[in-house]
């Protein structure tokens, strides 16, 4: 994994394939990959804001707007296909009865979980876009006479952050998409630390975290009460959990949070590695993956029979994950990087020049 994964791109890249897989083969790791891209955008926001963003006009406002345009393109394409898709796909999402007021709800992208989703994944955007707010927030206050609270206002914040996190689990509510910032502001958090400390671990550091990630892991798959909740047929349904129980999904769900924090060491050397133009691409291309893919796998989940031959649905599954792969890649070159050109364009106008 050390070896492979040196670039940041492409372990964004395979934390978004992990995703894909997660929502189309009985293989439910998508928790800990999202985890994971969490605590990585809290580290690159929090660089980007010292090293870019702070010298810029009207900082705070060039800053949301900057990752709001960073946001919206590939997530309001991504959007649209999907919801050409629920038209004709059956079992997809339903598109929204009030569609008006949906769509103004989606604008902003906070908030757009709440009113309903015809793209599941978009969840998480949801998050991030809180995130940056909250974010932003905390760097006013820094500019102040108070700014010695931030520290401990982070800190404050993660902790009931964490704590909600273990009401959750003993409340049998091992959902991975409740869209709100309270629940996963601790892994942001680990983010900002990893930056704010200067946090940078050695190459054999980083291979035993990896190491101990997938350790554990393949422990908790031979073990056969947790196997079954790693390893989920699609097509299977779920008996809901019980409050209190120590249900072997609650026992994974945990494990995906902790094994993100037992992951980072991993990230916080991995961001520090070269990346050359072929690992920008796969970083870049992650995110219309992580939003299209949802499309494809909705057609996936229509045509697939589980009493059909093995031979039969793997073809069609990896008919998904091509047709998932190469929209995701027309997105990007089509859409988003036109976009990014055009964003990043904006933000250099808004530095002073002399």
């Amino acid at each position: 994994m050390t070896l492979f994964l040196t670039g940041p791109g492409a372990l964004r890249f395979l934390l978004a394939f992990v995703v894909v897989i997660h929502h189309s083969f009985p293989l439910r790791m998508g928790a800990w990959a999202v985890y994971a891209f969490f605590i990585l955008s809290g580290y690159w926001i929090a660089r980007m804001w010292d090293e870019k963003y702070s010298k810029a006009r009207q900082a705070p406002l060039t800053f949301l707007c900057s990752r709001w345009c960073r946001l919206a393109p590939v997530f309001f394409v991504s959007l649209a296909l999907a919801l050409i898709s629920s038209s004709f796909i059956a079992g997809a999402p339903p598109v929204p009865q009030q569609f008006a007021e949906w769509m103004m709800r989606q604008l902003p992208i906070i908030g757009s979980k709440s009113a309903g989703s015809v793209l599941p994944p978009t969840w998480s955007l949801d998050v991030e876009m809180q995130f940056y707010v909250a974010f932003t927030l905390l760097m006013l206050v820094r500019g102040t006479a108070l700014r010695g609270i931030v520290n401990w206002l982070v800190a404050a914040l993660a902790v009931v952050s964490v704590v909600l996190v273990v009401q959750e689990l003993q409340q049998g509510l091992a959902g991975s998409d409740r869209s709100s910032l309270t629940i996963y502001f601790w892994l942001f958090a680990i983010g900002m630390w990893m930056h704010q400390l200067r946090y940078s671990p050695s190459g054999r550091v980083a291979a035993v975290s990896a190491s101990a990630f997938g350790i554990i892991t393949l422990a908790f798959l031979s073990w056969p009460s947790t196997r079954a909740a790693i390893c989920a047929s699609g097509g299977a349904k779920a008996a809901p959990l019980l409050p209190g129980s120590m249900d072997p999904r609650t026992i994974i769900h945990a494990w995906w949070a902790i094994g993100a924090v037992v992951f980072a060491p991993f990230i916080a050397w991995n961001v520090r590695q070269k990346s050359g133009s072929f690992d920008r691409m796969l970083g870049n291309w992650a995110y219309p993956l992580y939003l299209f893919h949802w499309v494809p796998r909705d057609w996936y989940y229509s045509q697939v029979n589980w009493s059909s031959p093995a031979w039969q649905n793997g073809l069609l599954l990896l008919a998904n994950f091509a047709a998932a792969l190469l929209g995701s890649w027309l997105i990007l070159k089509l859409i988003d990087q036109n976009a990014d050109r055009w964003r990043a364009h904006w933000v250099r106008t808004r530095f002073a020049t002399s």
